[in-house]
């Protein structure tokens, strides 16, 4: 489970993130003469860029082997967490049928508003 969260940040880091370390996309003019020190760091600069190039490349790979690809599940579908979150309302509305004298009211509407969300996700359901 820790892998997987490592994973999930490091993928959202990845798509996040497009000048890590300071690195700069544009290159430096070959006319120029830079002092030493200049130079080295411009190649310290490339060397980090490169490997923080490897580093994204491999996890992009753990992550397609592990089934984690972004946008190829079922929790990816605006409509399919709708309809969850709807279900969890209803669930939450029909604890309230423990009050006294109002407790018939909120068990029918927990039960209906239950209802309706799970027909919203079986209605993606079949529409995938």
């Amino acid at each position: 489970m820790k892998k997987a969260i490592t994973y999930l940040l490091f993928g959202a880091l990845m798509v996040f993130s497009n000048n890590l370390y300071g690195v700069k996309s544009a290159p430096v003019p070959v006319k120029e003469k830079l002092s030493k020190k200049e130079q080295k760091k411009l190649l310290k600069q490339e060397k980090k860029a490169v490997k923080w190039e490897k580093r994204m490349k491999r996890l992009e790979k753990k992550l397609e082997k592990k089934g984690y690809a972004m946008g190829s599940g079922l929790w990816d579908d605006d409509t399919f967490r709708l309809g969850a979150l709807v279900a969890l309302g209803g669930l939450v509305v029909r604890l309230f049928a423990f009050l006294p004298f109002i407790g018939g009211i909120f068990s029918l509407l927990g039960s209906l508003i239950f209802l309706i969300g799970v027909g919203i996700m079986i209605w993606v359901l079949i529409e995938r």
